[in-house]
C-alpha cells in the first residue's frame, strides 16, 4: 500500500506542477488571479512531493514541518485568486499577505516540539475557516448574479456563471479536505502509520481525480477555462458607435420622463422587459442604454430611486413609521427594504432618519 500511496502521489505532484507552470507563463490580461490559481497548483504540489519524501525517507524536521503547512495556504491563496478574477479592478494590497499566516504558523509549531501536540488542531481549525470563507463567498456571489442575470450582457452572464462554478468546486475541494483531514487524524490517533491510512489514500485519489480532469480540460481548451484565459466585466467600457449612442440617450431621455411619475416605481414591479416594452425597445438594448448611462443593473436603479424617495419620505413625514414608508415606496418585505436602503446610503432606515433629523435642528 505504501508503494501505491507513493506512486499516486507522484503523478499528483507532476500534474500539479505541470498546470502551475502553464499558469504562470500565460500572458493574459486577467494576470492577477491567473497567477493565484498557478500558485494554488504550485501549493498542492509542493505538498505531494514533501507527502511522497514523508513517505518513503524518513524526511528531516523542516521537510515534516513543512508538509502540513502547504495545504493550509491552499484556501488562502483560493480565495484571493476568486476575488480577483471577480472584480477586474482588484489589486493585491500588503494586508493580503496576513492570509499566509495560518501557513507560517502552522510550520513554526509543527517545527518546535512543543507545539506538535496543537498544530493537529490549527490544520484543522485553518482549514475549516477558509472553508467557510470560501462558502460565503459561494453564497454572496449567488446572489450576485441572480441580482444582474437579466440586466448583464449575455458574455458577462457566461463568464460569471462560469467562474461561479469553479468557486463552488473550489469550496466543495475545501470541504473534502477538512473531511478527509479529520480522518486522517483519527485514524493515526489509533496507532495506524501514515502509510496505513485508508483516508490519506483517498485523499490523494480524490485530488488525482480533480487535478486530473482540470488537466485534460486545460489540454482540450475547454469553455469551462476561459475564465483563466479573458477578462470580463460588466463595468468595462467599451466604444458605441454614434448611431446606438444616439438611441441610447433617446431611450434614457425617455425612460426619465416615464420614471417622473413616481407611482411608476413605487406602486408597481416593472420588469425589465415589461419597462423595455413600455418604451418600444428591444430588452436587449433597454438593459445596455441602463448600464451604459448609469454604470448599473436596472434592477439596482430602480431600488436606488425606490431608496431616494424613501429617504425623502423619512425625512419630510417623521410622524410615518418605517414599515409604511417602507410599502410607500415599493418595497414589499421588511429585509429587502433594510438591505438595499444600506447598500445605497450604508445606513439603516432608523438611523438615517436620525442623522437627518439631527443635522436639521
Amino acid at each position: 500500500m505504501s508503494l501505491l500511496l507513493v506512486n499516486l502521489n507522484s503523478v499528483v505532484t507532476v500534474l500539479c506542477l505541470l498546470m502551475a507552470l502553464h499558469l504562470f507563463f500565460q500572458k493574459v490580461s486577467h494576470l492577477l488571479a491567473v497567477r493565484l490559481l498557478g500558485a494554488c497548483f504550485l501549493v498542492l504540489g509542493l505538498h505531494a512531493s514533501l507527502l511522497g519524501l514523508n513517505l518513503s525517507y524518513d524526511s528531516n524536521v523542516f521537510f515534516a514541518a513543512l508538509q502540513p503547512a502547504m495545504p493550509v495556504l491552499f484556501g488562502p491563496l483560493a480565495y484571493l485568486m476568486f476575488q480577483s478574477a471577480f472584480q477586474t479592478n482588484w489589486r493585491l494590497k500588503r494586508t493580503s499577505l496576513l492570509h499566509l499566516v495560518p501557513g507560517i504558523l502552522i510550520f513554526v509549531l509543527m517545527i518546535s516540539e512543543q507545539g506538535r501536540s496543537v498544530a493537529d488542531f490549527a490544520i484543522l481549525l485553518s482549514l475549516l475557516g477558509y472553508a467557510l470563507v470560501l462558502s460565503h463567498l459561494s453564497w454572496c456571489r449567488k446572489t450576485a448574479l441572480k441580482d444582474v442575470s437579466e440586466d448583464t450582457e449575455i458574455v458577462a452572464q457566461g463568464f460569471n456563471k462560469i467562474l461561479y462554478l469553479w468557486l463552488l468546486i473550489f469550496t466543495a475541494y475545501s470541504w473534502l479536505v477538512l473531511i478527509f483531514d479529520v480522518l486522517i487524524v483519527l485514524e493515526i490517533s489509533t496507532g495506524k502509520q501514515a502509510f496505513q491510512s485508508i483516508a490519506l489514500m483517498m485523499t490523494i485519489v480524490f485530488k488525482l481525480t480533480i487535478i486530473s480532469f482540470t488537466t485534460f480540460l486545460a489540454l482540450q481548451k475547454s469553455p469551462l477555462l476561459d475564465w483563466l484565459y479573458t477578462s470580463f466585466s460588466t463595468s468595462t467600457v467599451k466604444t458605441i458607435e454614434p448611431e446606438k449612442l444616439r438611441v441610447f440617450q433617446t431611450t434614457i431621455y425617455a425612460f426619465e420622463q416615464l420614471i417622473e411619475d413616481v407611482t411608476i416605481y413605487t406602486q408597481e414591479v416593472v420588469s425589465l422587459k415589461a419597462m423595455a416594452d413600455r418604451l418600444g425597445v428591444t430588452a436587449r438594448l433597454f438593459s445596455n442604454a441602463i448600464n451604459h448611462h448609469y454604470g448599473e443593473s436596472y434592477t439596482r436603479r430602480m431600488n436606488r430611486l425606490r431608496v431616494n424617495y424613501a429617504a425623502r419620505l423619512l425625512v419630510e413625514q417623521p410622524q410615518r413609521s418605517i414599515m409604511a414608508v417602507m410599502f410607500d415606496s415599493g418595497f414589499q418585505t421588511k429585509s429587502s427594504f433594510n438591505k438595499e436602503f444600506k447598500v445605497l446610503t450604508s445606513l439603516s432606515p432608523s438611523e438615517y432618519r436620525e442623522k437627518q433629523m439631527k443635522e436639521t435642528q
